[in-house]
């Protein structure tokens, strides 16, 4: 995600100085759940080679949900981000092995008809995926 500055207090603006909307100072206590939000996913990102140089290979997009892996030689991230409640299930060779949380609330849960995804939106949610020997 992008995010631009006074976007974490739903600054809005579009044009010239009207863009240029100063930052609400007295009402950021209201904002400290967003801010935090925003904190937790960065700190994601910086924590995790995967999400900074790694390719993104996508494995489901309809209108309210988006499934992807972050993959990099040192590690994969699967990641969901979801408008709305979701219920997604992957191939069973979609990724390897058990996803461990890393960030968000969503479940992920496999059996033999694959890795079943399900959340209530708007949600984000990233695991971890292990490690894949190549031989």
């Amino acid at each position: 995600p992008v995010v631009f500055a006074g976007d974490e207090f739903g600054l809005t603006g579009s044009v010239g100085e009207e863009a240029r909307t100063p930052m609400p100072w007295d009402s950021v206590d209201d904002a400290a759940d967003t801010i935090e939000l925003y904190a937790a996913t960065i700190a994601l990102r910086t924590g995790h080679i995967a999400l900074n140089e790694g390719g993104i290979r996508w494995l489901h997009a309809s209108n309210d949900v988006l499934v992807f892996v972050r993959e990099h030689a040192e590690e994969s991230v699967l990641v969901v981000a979801a408008r709305a409640t979701f219920d997604v299930l992957l191939e069973p060779t979609a990724v390897a092995g058990s996803p461990t949380v890393l960030l968000g609330g969503a479940v992920a849960t496999r059996d033999a008809a694959g890795l079943r995804l399900a959340g209530t939106g708007p949600s984000f949610t990233a695991w971890h995926l292990p490690g894949v020997a190549v031989s």
